[in-house]
């Protein structure tokens, strides 16, 4: 291993290693919640977290990438960080309230059609945009300090939040009763928590009342922001619309069988996740030659491409233990199984170029977005019966190709502009 793959490899198994852990409990946490709630319950909690998912990815719309990119031009220069910060702070937290007012009565709605009651749909609601607003600057705070290769805060952080969702998961042997609530709210003092540790860990890095801000920083932002806004829109129909179809159709039982097993998948996004957390700082950093970088890119997507193969073929082979997981309430669907898995790491694939192209601040060709899933709405609505569970397993797996197709357009545009010249990191 050459001298300058050492610190990337260093880095990528620390973080990896305490982010494997994270992931573990989170996926525990998620077998539990479907394995102790009722199939009408979980409905209610897939949707919950389908509208509590939409709302953080439509309001981050590229920010955290973007504190990245622009901060990682001028490290070690930290000047002007803590007014980068909580411009994009204010941002996000406009976009979130503006789409938690329209979410929070699109749910309350989809909950009492698939039968809640309206304490139930009130409550979860309430939750949920409790969740968006704890969980408002935390994707902000990790970027922050990661691009300062301070990932412990990150790791300790993420764990503890981990740990949070877990026991309130297992909290449902004794209190089954509270349904779906009890998750939910264990999820809402998680991201409290998790908010608060990382911000007394930038307090010790980062002044955060630092006025000597680049005007400039506030115009790349709205500029990233207007790009990827519309993409993350798109994103957010594309990974949790078939839930919202679902929901509005009132097919309860498919939206909980497909969002149970689903679970699973949710191991393929932590390979993209570890590895865009630890090696995009390092690429926004980096001063490389055009062929340089785009040999370092493609050897970076190509190890990420041959663990999630790795991955993909054990998970085919335990599928029998994993699915009895779940419960026999979810029993007979390994068709289903196969086919989210798939999809699941082709996701991934997709969102680790989405992520390396942010880092460095790659956006233009996001147009190419619109039109490919136009395409993909359009033959899977005409071709698929969503109401089924195969229907609505193909179609959720078969999401990610837009995103796939944006993705290596970005990066291609990317690569034609690149201007730097070579300088080790």
């Amino acid at each position: 291993m050459s001298s300058s793959w050492r610190p990337w490899a260093r880095r990528l198994g620390s973080f990896g290693t305490a982010q494997i852990g994270t992931q573990i409990l989170g996926l525990l946490a998620g077998i539990l919640v479907a394995r102790l709630l009722s199939v009408e319950e979980y409905a209610y909690y897939a949707l919950a977290i389908a509208f509590l998912t939409s709302i953080n990815v439509a309001s981050e719309s590229g920010l955290s990438s973007q504190v990245v990119a622009i901060s990682g031009r001028r490290m070690p220069d930290v000047t002007g960080f803590g007014s980068l910060f909580r411009t994009a702070t204010r941002y996000r937290r406009r976009v979130a309230s503006l789409f938690s007012f329209f979410g929070a009565i699109s749910l309350f709605l989809l909950l009492l059609l698939n039968h809640a009651t309206i304490a139930t749909a009130s409550l979860m609601t309430l939750l949920v945009v409790g969740c968006i607003f704890a969980s408002v600057t935390v994707s902000l705070r990790s970027a922050a300090l990661t691009v300062l290769y301070h990932y412990r805060p990150v790791q300790y952080a993420n764990l503890g939040a981990a740990s949070a969702r877990l026991a309130g998961a297992a909290l449902l042997f004794p209190f089954g009763s509270l349904g779906a609530i009890l998750p939910l709210a264990a999820t809402w003092l998680a991201s409290m928590g998790q908010g608060l540790v990382l911000r007394r860990a930038m307090e010790r890095q980062i002044d955060l009342t630092d006025t000597g801000g680049h005007p400039q920083d506030a115009v790349e932002l709205r500029r990233a922001m207007s790009r990827l806004l519309p993409v993350n829109l798109i994103l957010v129909a594309q990974s949790q619309g078939v839930s919202m179809l679902l929901g509005a159709l009132g097919a309860t039982v498919v939206l909980a069988q497909v969002n149970a097993v689903s679970r699973y998948t949710l191991v393929f996004g932590f390979v993209s996740a570890i590895v865009v957390t630890v090696l995009g700082p390092a690429l926004a950093r980096s001063r490389l030659t055009r062929r340089i970088l785009f040999g370092r890119y493609l050897s970076l997507v190509g190890l990420t491409i041959a663990v999630l193969a790795v991955l993909l073929l054990a998970m085919e082979v335990f599928a029998p233990f994993l699915l009895g997981l779940l419960g026999s309430k979810y029993s007979g669907l390994g068709f289903e199984y196969t086919i989210l898995n798939i999809g699941g790491a082709v996701g991934a694939v997709a969102a680790t170029c989405t992520g390396f192209n942010l880092a460095r601040g790659w956006t233009s060709g996001s147009w190419l977005m619109f039109p490919a899933t136009g395409v993909w709405l359009l033959l899977g609505l005409v071709t698929l019966d969503v109401t089924t569970s195969a229907g609505a397993s193909f179609f959720i797996a078969t999401s990610y190709l837009p995103t796939l197709a944006t993705a290596g357009l970005q990066a291609l545009l990317g690569f034609r502009n690149s201007k730097e010249t070579y300088s080790p990191q």
